[in-house]
């Protein structure tokens, strides 16, 4: 009889991290869900820019793992805020001053809650399981990339601020890979599905059907990269 895989997933609430869980599950894994401590559902809760909050949660994921289990993976779908919200600060904000803030609070999250999460978290998952982390497609190979500008012309908001972020996002992981048992995936948000409407965050109730079924799809693309490893 085959193990049950096991996964956690960092930013179950959002619209990809939830499309994320429930994919695995229907695959048959077993997925411990994480969202903010605001986050208010009766998910496991964990603060990732704070060191104290994601040791914790590590105590608490062991107990429910039990005593020497490790995980198969994680998916790291967290972010400060919904990309809508970001769109609004970095526009209504367009100095680089002004915007400081905004971007200071991403870099709390998506830059050291992830490296918080990688320094407590690689340990738990078994050798050759798997990190990943939702990229969008124009931020992976930077501003070179043709989508980067498809996107950037039908957005109201300098985006290479954004893109910035989720470059830092990539080296932390890089850095990582060279010595860690585990394969660090970057995961691919198309497009099309960034400039709709937020991906992470509370999932608000007015996105339209076929946004969810595009983060459907890029959960089906995800969990099948986390399944194989």
């Amino acid at each position: 009889m085959s193990r049950t895989k096991k996964f956690l997933v960092l930013g179950a609430t959002g619209t990809l991290g939830s499309a994320v869980a429930t994919e695995l599950e229907a695959q048959g894994a077993e997925v411990y869900r994480v969202g903010h401590l605001s986050s208010g559902t009766g998910l496991l809760q964990c603060n990732v820019a704070d060191h104290r909050s994601v040791h914790t949660l590590v105590g608490k994921l062991q107990e429910a793992l039990g005593e020497g289990e490790k995980l198969d993976g994680i998916f790291y779908g967290v972010s400060r805020h919904s990309y809508a919200e970001c769109q609004h600060a970095l526009y209504e904000q367009t100095g680089a001053y002004q915007q400081t803030p905004a971007l200071a609070e991403m870099i709390s999250v998506e830059v050291i809650g992830l490296q918080n999460v990688l320094e407590q978290f690689a340990p738990m998952i078994r050798d050759g399981g798997s990190f990943a982390v939702a990229m969008p497609v124009f931020a992976n190979q930077g501003l070179g990339d043709p989508s980067f500008w498809q996107v950037s012309a039908v957005v109201d908001i300098n985006l290479c601020p954004y893109v910035a972020v989720k470059r830092m996002q990539a080296e932390w992981l890089g850095a990582w890979e060279r010595s860690a048992s585990c394969k660090f995936l970057l995961t691919e948000i198309p497009a099309r599905l960034i400039v709709e409407g937020p991906v992470t965050g509370i999932i608000p109730e007015e996105l339209p059907e076929h946004f969810f079924q595009r983060a459907y799809m890029f959960a089906q693309v995800a969990c099948r990269q986390m399944l194989d490893w």
